[in-house]
């Protein structure tokens, strides 16, 4: 099984004014159980600009490729880039406290999320990607 971090990350713009997180954070090993190890040979997915959180799911363009790269946005204007298969990236909300941003990269598939005040707002390109997203929240919730 492979080793897998989540990864603090810096943004690349934002409407709400977002400050990075300092410290990677352990998400539970069940969430990335099921990454396919030939994940790795997975062609880039196209630049196709900034891919909209909200319109991701069944995009064609994020189907069987490593978004390494793209430029994901969220409702509220926030953008973060895609990482690496396996790998995540996670951001606090300088503006809003509490509010964290989080994109994953899970091979395929891609998903993000917003999170705060006992919410959570969440998107993949596969339901897949989806689940897991939704799988690695819980762990964190039950972890704290």
């Amino acid at each position: 099984m492979r080793t897998l971090a989540w990864i603090a990350a810096f943004v690349v713009g934002t409407a709400v004014g977002i400050t990075a997180t300092l410290g990677a954070v352990a998400l539970h090993r069940d969430a990335w159980r099921s990454i396919p190890l030939s994940s790795d040979d997975l062609p880039r997915c196209r630049d196709v600009g900034t891919v909209f959180a909200t319109q991701m799911s069944g995009a064609l363009y994020l189907q069987d490729c490593d978004p390494r790269g793209l430029t994901v946005e969220f409702p509220d204007g926030t953008q973060m880039r895609a990482a690496r298969i396996g790998e995540g990236y996670g951001l606090e909300s300088s503006a809003r406290p509490g509010l964290y941003y989080a994109v994953t990269s899970w091979g395929p598939g891609l998903s993000a999320s917003v999170r705060g005040s006992g919410t959570v707002q969440a998107w993949g390109s596969t339901d897949d990607a989806l689940q897991r997203e939704l799988a690695s929240v819980r762990e964190e919730a039950g972890a704290g």
